[in-house]
Parts: C-alpha cells; sequence; structure tokens
C-alpha cells in the first residue's frame, strides 16, 4: 500500500517502505532498549495502547516489537531470550482477554534481561588490561 502510493505503477527497483505503523514500533523498540526505568515502561505502555486503539492487532505488535528488539542485539543469547519470551507471551495473548497486559508484560521481562545482561557484562569488564 505504502509503494502504491508513492509510485504507481510499480517499478522492480522500488524501495518498499514502512508503514507509520511499523515506525512506531520501531521507535519504541529503540526507547525501551536504550532505557530500562518504571517510567520508559510507562510510555511504552501508552504508545503500545495507542496503536492497538488504531486496530494494530496485539499479536502484530509483539511480533514486530520482537523482531526489532532482535535486530539491534549483538547478543545471540539475548536475541535467543527475546524471541522465547515473545512466544511466550503470544500463548499467553490467546488464553487471555487483556492482550496489551502481555506485551507489557513481554516488555518488562525484555528490559529485566537486557539491563541484567548489562549488568553483567560491565561487571566483568577489566578496565586494567589497557
Amino acid at each position: 500500500e505504502m509503494c502504491h502510493i508513492q509510485k504507481n505503477p510499480l517499478s522492480p527497483d522500488q524501495q518498499i517502505l514502512s508503514a507509520d505503523w511499523e515506525i512506531y514500533i520501531e521507535m519504541i523498540a529503540k526507547d525501551i532498549a536504550s532505557n530500562q526505568t518504571p517510567s520508559a515502561l510507562s510510555s511504552a505502555r501508552e504508545k503500545i495502547y495507542e496503536l492497538w486503539l488504531n486496530s494494530i492487532p496485539a499479536p502484530v505488535i509483539l511480533a514486530c516489537l520482537a523482531k526489532e528488539l532482535v535486530m539491534l542485539m549483538n547478543d545471540d543469547d539475548m536475541k535467543h531470550q527475546i524471541i522465547y519470551w515473545a512466544s511466550f507471551y503470544d500463548t499467553r495473548m490467546c488464553q487471555s482477554d487483556k492482550v496489551t497486559f502481555q506485551i507489557e508484560a513481554f516488555i518488562a521481562k525484555f528490559m529485566k534481561l537486557y539491563k541484567a545482561r548489562m549488568i553483567d557484562i560491565f561487571s566483568n569488564f577489566d578496565g586494567d588490561t589497557m
């Protein structure tokens, strides 16, 4: 749809544009990867509700958010953790009436794991090796 708006008829070398809601999810992922605080979680919650109220299905939000978080990570273990917990909360989403709570729980879980990973990396860093 975005490509059609950009140029009609479509061309083979045309760049595929992201929808606005996909860019918004990318911003959420960058925000929570750079700041793991209660205020960042609250801000992410508001943005998730905004997406959901604008008819973006919760499973799509969760899947896209997980994909964006994986793309931001350099650590393979963190990538596996993100995929594991995204599938865990996706399953819980199917069993719950409160789907946005499951996305929020996923974000909180990511923040906890990522912050613990960063603390572990920097606590094992030996600054005297220079």
